[in-house]
């Protein structure tokens, strides 16, 4: 049995819906404790015995889109009071608990305690699969790949091994990094649903500001039913149901739907995939993440990513929607929960102290 601090990234709740199941497998055997913060921390406060509460920087967002420059500027003061509550708190987390080995779900404060304190680490990301699944990017992208997402990637470098989730694995095998479908939330555990060419309607998920765009070009499809999550009715539109967010119906909805329109969170768009449902990513080329996640599923033949929300590529999307339904029944994506879990379990062999 391991000692296992097992540290979340808190931003939005994807990293701590996937570590929940990942958590409650490995304490079957060893002893984990967990720290996050933000969303994270609340999720996980109610799925897991012990928690503990971190602080952490605020995101900013122009017109939706994360802004890098706004964020630094902003944040940059906030490091001595984010630093002053953390630090002793995980210091005294480090003498009391001892933890033989640290999981950091893409959370830098577990992968820089174990550097400081020499307990090895054991990272979860799913965004280090750049630099192991180039894509051919045009200059100007290529460019902006290395300003905002190659500087992230370094900040994390120093972890003992890497387990990378995405819907591709790289041909060749890496030494320090192992590959998996994706790791998802045990409500995708069992994917039975209704088939994509079967359902009725299709998933309509965004953030605001690019919903309100959305949303006028829902009505000029009055032969499609869609339902809504994430805003509140704009116009009547007996095509369009609006949805409250509730996470069992939404996990049910995402499995009998023919398709999902979405911003691109990874989340989503690898429980779609699992499901073999349809995606369109629409998003910025300035997120990044998003859009390279986006690329991957329409380089696989499993829907579309625009960065341009138009009456065009809503329609192309439709129109499409058999044609990527039949691409995706001979998709072998599935969740490898247990795989993932079975590989920490051997590098804790190897590496816990």
């Amino acid at each position: 049995m391991t000692r296992i601090l097992y540290s979340v990234c808190g931003i939005g709740n994807g990293h701590a819906a996937r570590s929940s199941a990942l958590i409650q497998s490995l304490s079957k055997n060893h002893t984990v404790y967990v720290a996050s913060y933000a969303q994270g921390y609340q999720f996980l406060k109610k799925e897991v015995p012990n928690a503990m509460e971190l602080k952490w920087f605020e995101l900013k967002f122009t017109k939706e889109t994360y802004h890098v420059g706004k964020t630094i500027l902003y944040n940059i003061p906030q490091i001595p009071l984010v630093a002053g509550e953390n630090v002793p708190k995980l210091i005294s987390m480090l003498r009391a608990f001892k933890p033989q080995a640290i999981v950091s779900d893409f959370d830098i404060n577990g992968l820089y305690l174990g550097e400081l304190f020499r307990v090895p680490v054991i990272l979860i990301s799913n965004m280090h699969l750049m630099e192991y699944y180039p894509l051919s990017l045009e200059f100007k992208d290529k460019v902006r790949y290395y300003l905002t997402e190659k500087p992230v990637l370094n900040a994390y470098r120093g972890a003992r091994h890497y387990i990378i989730s995405s819907i591709v694995k790289p041909p060749v095998k890496q030494k320090h990094a192992s590959f998996f479908y994706p790791l998802v939330r045990k409500e995708f555990f069992d994917v039975q649903g209704i088939p994509a060419h079967d359902s009725e309607f299709v998933l309509v998920y965004m953030d605001p500001k690019p919903l309100q765009e959305m949303q006028p070009l829902l009505a000029l499809f009055p032969n499609t039913k869609f339902k809504v999550y994430g805003g509140s009715p704009y116009m009547n539109a007996s095509n369009v149901e609006y949805c409250s967010f509730d996470q069992t119906r939404f996990a049910e909805d995402v499995k009998n739907c023919a398709g999902i329109i979405s911003h691109g969170g990874i989340s989503l768009l690898s429980e779609a995939m699992i499901c073999k449902k349809p995606l369109c990513t629409f998003t910025t080329k300035h997120f990044f993440e998003r859009y390279y996640n986006g690329m991957l599923v329409k380089m696989l033949g499993y829907g579309e990513v625009c960065d341009e929300i138009n009456l065009s590529n809503v329609s192309h999307f439709l129109e499409n929607l058999p044609a990527y339904q039949e691409k995706l029944k001979h998709s072998p994506i599935e969740p490898e929960n247990d795989k993932a879990v079975k590989k920490i379990e051997q590098l804790l062999e190897t590496h816990a102290q």
